[in-house]
């Protein structure tokens, strides 16, 4: 196995496990969360949405709670590309502020199978 093929099996071992981490990890934040989720998913608009994390990415409140978070979403694309978008979902008194920041479709390199 050649040494690219080596980094990129790592990174996509090490990127997997640190969404694994988030995901399982228990957190006060799990309401909040999943609020974001839904109007990250809603900010994606006709597009649709194969999957989403969201994370805290402020400090807590007293109350436990992050203000803002930020959702990366996976969309359908074609064969040999990804599509992601990333949102950014902010509370502010009883609003909620949601911001497309990007959406992104990247070709997947493919390397041929021995």
């Amino acid at each position: 196995m050649s040494a690219s093929a080596i980094r990129r099996l790592t990174a996509a071992g090490l990127a997997s496990l640190a969404i694994g981490a988030v995901l399982a990890a228990p957190s006060a934040m799990a309401g909040p969360l999943d609020r974001a989720e839904q109007a990250a998913r809603a900010a994606a608009g006709p597009e649709p949405v194969l999957g989403a994390v969201c994370f805290p990415a402020d400090k807590q409140t007293r109350n436990g709670h992050s203000r803002r978070a930020l959702c990366l979403l996976a969309h359908p694309a074609p064969e040999g590309t990804i599509c992601r978008s990333l949102v950014s979902v902010r509370k502010s008194g009883g609003e909620q502020n949601v911001k497309l920041i990007k959406r992104v479709c990247l070709t997947v390199p493919v390397t041929p199978e021995p």
